[in-house]
């Protein structure tokens, strides 16, 4: 009579990872919830950057009307983040919602290309003419991957860039924006 060796798998039993297995993450509702956090440390990286740049301002234009508006500004579109955390993306999406998302997606894009833009522009090309072509490679590298992180963001996940892409298509049917 054949016997099964002691480590097969049996038979009765879905395999690991599938619906109706212990381990299958649709039913583990502790994974579900871990993946809503808001993500901390962007967050606090985000708040740092604010702080600084606010900062700059009022040590270089003193406390203004323009000053304060660029600060409040700025803050609004860093608080952004956190406010997406807190969604539910089960449900459709409110007017607030679309609206911030489409805020935050024209902000990235406008911060992200213009670092780009001014990276190639101040450190890419002085590099190129001086003959430093291990500099300026790494010029545009750095730079092609803001622009990445422009067009598409950057997922939660991080764990390699289709994950990004995939958000954002995810996102841009959610929220049905075209471009």
């Amino acid at each position: 009579m054949y016997q099964q060796p002691p480590d097969a798998p049996d038979p009765r039993k879905p395999p690991p990872y599938s619906p109706g297995h212990k381990n299958h993450l649709a039913d583990d509702r502790a994974v579900e919830e871990t993946f809503r956090q808001p993500a901390r440390g962007s967050v606090l990286l985000l708040a740092a950057l604010f702080g600084c740049v606010a900062l700059g301002l009022f040590i270089t234009h003193g406390v203004s009307t323009s000053t304060a508006v660029v600060v409040a500004s700025f803050a609004a579109m860093l608080a952004i983040p956190g406010y997406f955390a807190t969604r539910d993306r089960s449900l459709p999406p409110s007017r607030t919602e679309t609206t911030a998302a489409t805020c935050w997606l024209w902000f990235r894009r406008a911060l992200c290309w213009g670092l780009a833009l001014a990276l190639l522009v101040g450190a890419g090309v002085p590099a190129l003419f001086a003959g430093h072509i291990g500099r300026t490679l790494a010029v545009l590298v750095f730079s092609a991957f803001l622009a990445y992180v422009g067009w598409f963001g950057r997922a939660h996940t991080n764990i390699s860039f289709r994950d990004d892409i995939n958000a954002h298509h995810r996102n841009k049917e959610r929220y049905k924006w075209r471009l």
